[in-house]
């Protein structure tokens, strides 16, 4: 029995790809944490929304191979940045999005 992951070396399904590249042409925007984006199967929907001028925003404490194609990089630690993030929000309760939902699909 397999898990449904994509192990290191193995490629990730076309549809997946296909399905992440739609995601990315709707989306107001795009953030990518944590990651230096090496790794093509992710840098590919990076530069996809920058050629589709979906803005792009990393956050991540070193450079990445993105920088160029983002909007704006903040060199910080994802975990604290995104702690403090939240901070500047009402708290959200789950059942108070199972009632009504932040966001609406389109």
């Amino acid at each position: 029995m397999k898990p449904d992951v994509v192990f290191f070396g193995q490629n990730v399904p076309t549809s997946v790809v296909d399905e992440a590249f739609d995601v990315v042409a709707k989306s107001d925007g795009i953030i990518a944490a944590g990651t230096s984006l090496q790794v093509y199967s992710v840098y590919r929907f990076i530069v996809a929304a920058a050629r589709q001028n979906v803005p792009v925003v990393i956050v991540n404490v070193g450079p990445t191979r993105a920088d160029e194609q983002a909007l704006l990089h903040i060199p910080a630690i994802t975990g604290e940045t995104f702690e403090r993030l939240g901070r500047c929000f009402a708290p959200v309760h789950y059942n108070d999005l199972l009632r009504k939902p932040l966001l609406q699909p389109n």
